[in-house]
């Protein structure tokens, strides 16, 4: 059965982490569906091996992505600053290695005198830096909570909401982007750049940080497709030339072929990504965006454009 996804979008990195989250969502708890994904142009498409409708698929990718959660509960601190008996203690209580290495790698050992593992060494994708409540971790953990809430304005007030009825919204309508981002966005959307510069007022003053909530609670559990590792005592993400340090690309391709889980996640694995080639031979565009730094080391990717279509020579930028 093949479900039209026309919510995730194609040029954005949080619609690429919401796409490969749900994939993973319902590999997790539906795994007998056999859930793969692939696009047709820039639709995205569910493949999956059931009768199942919208409410059965975003209720089994809510369930997915709470049980994949449990990994964050166990991740220690507001925001990744570990020493390496730290990391190698989460993986021996059984802490999601996908998770943990997709925030950096205990590798490169510590960066400072009391033995923390500092921040500039965890993926390009955590854009947050750990200060003025920018805490990645407890942002991530507030995404996949079993009884999630929203803050309401700028107070602490907070409301329940049902995050099936948001995933399904996310998946299969366009997105509207109406809930607040306080203490939940991760700044994977190109459209929650809050920069003074860029803005008529001051964005600490607006009541709300608009987000798409259902997209960010797949996301979620979907970045740890970009994966971390040590290369010349540098830590490298895959799929990306971006650093904590300085800005770089993060890439992702487009496929025609349905794959499950672990077919889209090789794809990010391969070198030909940042190389300016094909994954694949079904792949039939790869997307580009600029992780852009701000005055105070706050990252934000920019909006995707395409970097080599099927046929091309060069990346067009």
């Amino acid at each position: 059965m093949d479900w039209p996804l026309p919510g995730i979008e194609h040029d954005n990195l949080l619609g690429i982490l919401a796409a490969v989250g749900c994939l993973r969502a319902l590999d997790t708890a539906r795994p007998q569906w056999h859930p793969r994904l692939s696009w047709r142009g820039t639709l995205c498409v569910l493949h999956i091996d059931a009768e199942a409708g919208e409410a059965d698929i975003a209720g089994a990718v809510d369930e997915g992505a709470m049980k994949l959660g449990e990994a964050y509960r166990m991740l220690p601190g507001d925001h990744p600053k570990w020493s390496q008996a730290e990391w190698r203690q989460l993986l021996a209580a059984g802490a999601d290695p996908e998770t943990i290495f997709a925030i950096g790698s205990e590798v490169l050992g510590t960066v400072n005198k009391k033995g923390e593992f500092g921040a500039k060494q965890c993926s390009p994708l955590v854009m947050l830096n750990g200060g003025s409540h920018q805490d990645f971790l407890l942002h991530l953990r507030a995404l996949v909570e079993p009884q999630p809430t929203v803050r309401v304005g700028r107070s602490a007030k907070e409301v329940a909401i049902d995050a099936k009825d948001k995933i399904g919204a996310s998946l299969f309508a366009r997105w509207t982007r109406g809930d607040n981002g306080r203490r939940r966005a991760l700044r994977w959307d190109h459209q929650e750049v809050r920069d003074h510069g860029s803005r008529w007022s001051d964005p600490n003053e607006e009541d709300d940080m608009p987000i798409e909530w259902g997209a960010y609670r797949m996301a979620a559990v979907g970045w740890p497709v970009y994966r971390c590792g040590v290369r010349r005592g540098r830590l490298v993400t895959a799929a990306t030339t971006a650093h904590r340090d300085f800005p770089g690309k993060i890439y992702w391709p487009i496929w025609t072929r349905p794959r499950d889980w672990l077919g889209v996640a090789t794809l990010w694995l391969h070198p030909a990504l940042i190389e300016g080639g094909h994954p694949s031979e079904d792949t039939t565009a790869v997307m580009a965006a600029r992780r852009h730094n701000s005055a105070k080391g706050v990252g934000y990717p920019g909006r995707a454009v395409i970097r080599i279509e099927a046929g091309a020579s060069s990346d067009g930028w």
